[in-house]
């Protein structure tokens, strides 16, 4: 699965062009069918940013308290891998989100 992330998009509502967003975040979230003790993601950008860019890859348990972080510069190509992983099979879902200047 590939999803586009990037902050070119805007919340519903909002007219799709970065620049007129009010609340521009670029990232994502996923919760798991079943708990877990690692997750994996590959992101990357799908044109350069001109600016460095890292993601960030945060798990969650079922509480909603972070168990696990983890995060890796990012370049075009979804070819990065990040992983977060907990001490107990206790991830029931995840954040990933873009950083940096050129996020």
């Amino acid at each position: 699965m590939i999803a586009d992330i990037g902050p070119d998009h805007c919340y519903p509502g909002e007219v799709d062009n970065a620049g007129d967003c009010e609340l521009v975040i670029p990232g994502t979230q996923a919760n798991l069918g079943r708990t877990a003790s690692a997750v994996t993601v590959y992101a990357g950008l799908s044109s350069a940013a001109g600016e460095a860019v890292s993601a960030r890859l945060t798990a969650y348990n079922a509480n909603n308290q972070e168990v696990a972080s983890s995060a890796a510069p990012i370049g075009v190509g979804m070819t990065t891998p990040i992983t977060a992983l907990s001490g107990a099979a206790d991830i029931a879902r995840f954040d990933l989100v873009a950083e940096g200047p050129g996020a």
